[in-house]
């Protein structure tokens, strides 16, 4: 933003001041250009799955080339790089290519790289084979111009040149291509005259660094040979080099450096030595993981007195990868003493300075650089080149800013800083730079085809990503499709998306493992939607057995009733009685019969359901039991545990933004954790849509949700609560419910469970159908079956259980099986993570590959970066000592385990310092420790003397004097997330009466007295540090006795006190000679009491300090520091004799301090400061003039630090001094880091 914002103020002060001087608009400067050539770098490319990024090469085009080496990708989809270009003419152009040359068509020739295809404008591609292409010449050891034997007919215009690689190199299954740069030249443009190029000394300022010297030569036009025709040569003529060069050549391009280095090592023995050699060498070591020998190697050339700035700049650059900084500086150091004037020298020689942690002599050497750049606007471009390709685009475009600032009609460099901002992402950016350009400069038909080349260019980069996104749609589960969308966001600056697709590919390939842990699990479901029925017909069948024995019983006792009467009814009885006893005993019979005609079914279903339940219990039981095949294997897994909270909160995440994917992938995990409610909850508004062609997540889903239902119990509901939303929608969901259940009868869809329905509309039971005596032996069944079914249910839940164990089981061996098969994508997601600047991301990525891979040597240096950045110092050092046990000889290790060790390492403290004024002498003694800790908490100890001596005591008979002993204990707290410390203190003061009060020094004092002299206070507080960029914010509680109250004959006065810093620090790394300004402001707020003493206080203070700093001088370093500030002191009761009680006491000062540091040789560093701080002072009563001064040495080397410093201040005027002081102080600080010894 605020780059943003400087841009459009200076485009608004450029236009007001050009509407005031009522002058016409300039014509820029245009780019240099050659007629008929355009010229485009390989790394420009618009759009690339060739890699994520370019690759540095010192002896490319540009110090960066495009480069293809990987294995087969998706099906169909062709490796290709994009270019846009514009021709000014129509005609015939050749295309050139500086890279590799392209594999052969016969099959009787060696093929070390790839064929590729040229298509313009999207139209039917031309291959070309090694036979259609002219090797012109070599410019580094892989690089070559070639160009294309038959030429390209184009019309005027913009064209996109799209280079597709779509074969494999035969010599084994990778593909293998570069391009470094590629150019088109018009057939009839002088270039082409110009025989060799050189020759035509007033073209070549116009051509790039890189160009054919010679369009015309063929003198190298032969393709490779084969492996064994160079051993065949070799053997012919041994002491050829060439041929030794040749064949390690073609080794490198295969990867095979070992037998590269093998036969470079055989030439220097045979053919003798020859610096070629050990540059190959070098190269082939570095690429094989050799580091230390491979820059021995590179030393042993350089050494030699070959290599031009290049190859040092490589061989510098390399030991700075490898966090060899000393070894890198030296490098640069020798490089710049034979070509001084090289500007990408002495800009990354600043920047290992940087890296290596010296901030204040990389800030000299970039800033030297970039007053060497700006002398011309050609070395304003290189510098911006240079911190682009080194990874800085922020540095890169501040530049450019800059350079537009200092060159206003140089067109290229608005240009330039629009295509920054488009690789940046950043199209509001570009368009306000393009309204710069239309305001400053006179419109022209060459200026719009400038800015329409570069609009162009970001069109198609957007249409090359539209395109990925269409192929996506049409096949989301793409995997190989997807990375190449990745790749093409990262190509194209877009890390973020990036980010999001990657994720979007984890989640895909754990979608795959969910399906194959369906196949797993295929019986486990079954079983459970099994039982799950079951229990819930189980459960109903106990209710209506109970009610049906009930009432059997009651209709049985019934009849039985009706019966006895009947039997006893006399002969004599009236024929009214006789008919109501009939009608009774006929009912009783009926529902008897009835009752009974019911029962029975119900009893043989009862007793049915409950054999089957033993059934599947005992399924059950053998598919449980493949749980213990997968514990054996998730107890080989040694410290891996699936990291569940991270994989489920990002899923959520996921679905809540409505994603179906991550949604069905929580819902399995739901149901196999036994949590059906949770996935019920997450029913979508589709899920249940009957005809619905769904994609097979939304089926998967579906499915899900009925075994929600299914399973669903309730929280004390009772075991038939799922009954009833599982029978009710039986045929809805015939679909999704397991044939084998509908087809059984268990699911009985709309009919009522078995015994249920009355029997109506069927013909009524007869009596004499049934043995009236079957009725309590069918009761007595039923209620018998009714009994077990809660032991068959409890069966049923254990079942359930040992099932679900199971699943549980298999989703941990699954979830291992993803977490092996997403490392790739989680290295990509941390690297992606660290340039975006979310150091605790990129850790928790790493921190899953490492579970999986616990000897990933690189994952677990990337973590400990990663856990460094993010302040983790602590668990920095253990990855880096990991990456030590590992591989000693990785990257510097040692070093950078050392430099944290060094950072935050243990301390000791020693100080003794005298104090003087005109009432008092203070002498005091200090040793502190501060325990390196960890990155979470840190330990501090202190113990000081102070011995305190009042010239004019009060009363004066009382001996003014005191000897204090204090001990403080701190515990830190650090929390990064917040950027915060949490400080607690405890400690105390002791203060030594016999020393101040004792009344005869002579006499005798038994040991036992000895707890009597002493008094101790103690001593609490808390501290709140937090710090965001160049804010800070300090706030402190503290309860204490004031020092002054310990001396004889005052009352002992206690402290509570709250205070606040609040300050800014700004630094400023430019060719200003203003390095940095800072505010402080502080306040403090203490209430004074005494136990045994009338009354409290307040005491107030506030204070408001300004400063800047700057550089005088780079060497020595000299900083000149101006500074000034205002302090106002008051209290509610002034004038306490027992302690410091001020009266509105208000002081200004102001003045400087200059500070030098100064090698003393062997590593010893010397340092000297000065201060000069004067104002005025004044309170209730007076004002005085104040004067403040200060002299500090110290000498420094390694952990150690020796210092003295002595200070001296008057208040008062030149004939009268109200007050006066003076201090000297010595002290020591010394390190004890734990370091690692190579």
């Amino acid at each position: 933003m605020p780059r943003s914002v400087g841009a459009f103020c200076a485009a608004f002060l450029l236009a007001m001041s050009i509407h005031a001087q009522g002058g016409p608009k300039t014509t820029p400067v245009f780019p240099a250009s050659s007629a008929g050539l355009v010229y485009i770098e390989g790394e420009d490319a618009l759009s690339t799955n060739f890699a994520r990024e370019p690759t540095l090469d010192y002896s490319s085009s540009g110090l960066r080339i495009l480069q293809l080496n990987r294995e087969p990708q998706a099906a169909g989809v062709p490796f290709f790089a994009e270019f846009s270009v514009y021709v000014e003419e129509e005609g015939s152009w050749s295309l050139w290519i500086g890279g590799t040359p392209p594999g052969p068509r016969s099959e009787l020739t060696p093929s070390y790289a790839s064929p590729f295809a040229v298509r313009i404008d999207g139209g039917e591609p031309r291959a070309l084979y090694r036979e259609d292409v002219a090797v012109v010449e070599t410019y580094s050891l892989n690089n070559y111009w070639f160009v294309a034997e038959k030429p390209f007919e184009l019309s005027k215009g913009a064209h996109s040149l799209r280079i597709e690689v779509s074969e494999k190199r035969r010599y084994d299954t990778r593909y293998f291509f570069s391009i470094d740069a590629l150019f088109l030249l018009e057939s009839a443009s002088p270039i082409r005259a110009a025989a060799p190029v050189q020759a035509a000394a007033p073209d070549r300022s116009a051509l790039p660094a890189r160009f054919p010297r010679d369009l015309s030569d063929r003198s190298i036009d032969n393709p490779y040979s084969s492996i064994a025709e160079y051993e065949t040569r070799i053997q012919a003529e041994p002491m050829e080099k060439k041929w030794y060069l040749q064949l390690a050549l073609v080794y490198g391009i295969l990867g095979d450096h070992g037998n590269a280095i093998k036969i470079l090592s055989r030439g220097r023995l045979v053919a003798g030595d020859d610096p070629r050699f050990s540059l190959m060498a070098a190269k082939n070591r570095i690429w094989s993981g050799e580091a230390d020998e491979g820059l021995r190697l590179y030393r042993e050339y350089l050494a030699g007195g070959g290599g031009d700035s290049a190859v040092w700049a490589e061989a510098a650059k390399v030991s700075a990868w490898l966090a060899k900084y000393a070894d890198s500086l030296a490098l640069y150091r020798d490089a710049l003493a034979r070509y001084p004037e090289d500007l990408n020298l002495q800009v990354n020689n600043g920047l290992t300075f940087l890296w290596a942690g010296k901030v204040a002599e990389g800030e000299t050497a970039l800033v030297a650089a970039e007053k060497k750049a700006f002398g011309d606007a050609a070395g304003v471009k290189t510098l911006a080149s240079i911190f682009k390709v080194n990874g800085y685009p922020d540095k890169q475009r501040a530049t450019l800013d800059k350079g537009i600032e200092r060159f206003r009609d140089e067109l290229e460099l608005y240009l330039l800083a629009m295509k920054a901002a488009h690789e940046g992402d950043d199209a509001a950016q570009a368009a306000k730079i393009e309204a710069r350009v239309r305001e400053r400069f006179a419109p022209s038909a060459e200026l719009d085809l400038a800015l329409e080349s570069l609009r162009l260019g970001a069109t198609r980069k957007k249409e090359a990503l539209d395109r990925y996104a269409e192929r996506l749609a049409a096949a989301p589960d793409d995997l190989e499709l997807r990375r190449e969308l990745v790749r093409a966001y990262y190509w194209n600056g877009r890390l973020n998306d990036a980010v999001a697709e990657g994720g979007n590919i984890i989640v895909n390939k754990l979608y795959r493992l969910v399906l194959e842990l369906e196949r797993d699990l295929a019986e486990t479901w079954r079983l459970l939607d099994f039982l799950a029925v079951s229990r819930a017909r189980t459960a109903a069948q106990e209710r209506l057995a109970k009610e049906t024995a009930s009432g059997l019983r009651k209709a049985h006792d019934e009849w039985k009733k009706a019966e006895g009467e009947a039997r006893k009814l006399p002969a004599a009885a009236d024929q009214a009685r006789k008919d109501r006893v009939a009608s009774d005993l006929s009912a009783a019979e009926d529902r008897l019969a009835t009752s009974l005609a019911s029962a029975g079914p119900l009893r043989i279903s009862v007793e049915r359901s409950l054999a089957e339940v033993d059934s599947l219990i005992g399924a059950a039981g053998t598919e449980a039991s493949a749980e213990a095949a997968d514990a054996a294997i998730l107890a080989t897994l040694g410290k891996w545990s699936w990291m569940r909270e991270a994989d489920l909160a990002q899923l959520s995440a996921l679905a809540a933004r409505g994603d179906e994917l991550p949604s069905a992938i929580l819902d399995r995990i739901d149901l196999i954790e036994r949590k059906p409610d949770l996935a019920a909850s997450r029913e979508a508004p589709r899920a249940m849509a009957d005809g619905s062609a769904a994609a097979e997540p939304l089926e998967a889903r579906k499915r899900a949700l009925v075994q929600a239902r299914l399973w669903l119990t309730g929280k004390g509901a009772g075991e038939e609560l799922s009954a009833p939303w599982y029978f009710g929608h039986g045929p809805s969901l015939a679909a999704f419910i397991p044939a084998s259940i509908a087809a059984s009868g268990t699911v009985p869809g709309t009919d009522a469970p078995d015994g249920g329905a009355e029997a109506s509309g069927a013909e009524r039971p007869l009596f004499s159908e049934f043995a009236p005596a079957s009725a309590l032996e069918t009761a007595a069944a039923l209620e018998k079956s009714a009994a077990s079914v809660p032991a068959s249910l409890a069966k049923i839940r254990d079942a359930a259980s040992a099932l679900h164990r199971r699943a549980s089981a298999r989703l941990r061996v699954r979830m291992y099986q993803h977490d092996t098969e997403s490392t790739d994508e989680r290295r990509e997601l941390a690297e992606a993570y660290l340039r975006l600047d979310l150091p605790r991301d990129a850790r928790d990525q790493l921190a899953r590959v490492l579970l999986v891979v616990p000897g990933d040597v690189h994952a677990a240096f990337t973590l400990g970066r990663a856990q460094e950045i993010a302040g983790d110092w602590s668990g920095a050092m253990d990855s880096y000592r990991k990456v030590y046990s590992i591989d000693p000889r990785f990257e510097n290790i040692a070093g950078s385990y050392n430099r944290l060790a060094r950072s935050h390492a243990s301390r000791f403290n020693s100080a003794a310092a005298a104090f003087v004024d005109g009432s008092r002498t203070t002498t005091t003694a200090r040793m502190e420790y501060a325990a390196g800790g960890t990155s979470l908490m840190g330990f501090s100890a202190s113990y000081a003397i102070d011995d305190i001596r009042v010239h004019s005591a009060i009363p004066p008979s009382i001996p003014a004097a005191v000897d204090l002993h204090s001990v403080d204990l701190s515990l830190n707290l650090s929390l990064p997330r917040l950027d915060l410390t949490v400080s607690a203190v405890a400690g105390g003061t002791a203060k030594n009466k016999l020393w101040s009060e004792s009344s005869s020094w002579d006499e005798a004092i038994e040991i036992s007295d000895v707890p009597g002299f002493l008094v101790v206070a103690p001593k609490l507080g808390g501290l709140l540090d937090w710090r965001k960029g160049p804010f800070a914010l300090n706030a402190a509680y503290s309860f204490d006795q004031l020092k002054d109250s310990f001396l004889p004959g005052r009352d002992s006065w206690y402290e509570q006190a709250g205070e606040a810093t609040f300050s800014t620090y700004f630094a400023f790394p430019s060719p200003s000679i203003l390095q940095s300004a800072g505010t402080r402001f502080y306040g403090r707020l203490a209430r004074v009491s005494a136990p045994f003493a009338e009354g409290t206080n307040l005491l107030r203070t506030a204070l408001a300090e300004l400063s800047f700093g700057f550089l005088l001088s780079s060497s020595p370093w000299t900083t000149l520091t101006l500074g000034a500030n205002a302090i106002l002191e008051d209290s509610a009761e002034p004038g306490s004799s027992d302690y410091y009680a001020p009266d509105a006491v208000l002081s200004g000062k102001g003045g400087f301090q200059v500070s030098t540091w100064i090698g003393a040789g062997k590593g010893w560093v010397a340092g000297l400061s000065g201060r000069l701080w004067g104002g005025l002072w004044s309170d209730a009563s007076a004002q005085w003039p104040t004067l403040e001064s200060s002299v500090r040495a110290e000498l420094s080397k390694g952990d150690l630090v020796l210092y003295v410093e002595t200070a001296f201040s008057r208040t008062g005027d030149a004939a009268t001094v109200s007050y006066w002081s003076a201090q000297m102080r010595l002290g020591a600080t010394i390190a004890v880091p734990s370091y690692i010894i190579p």
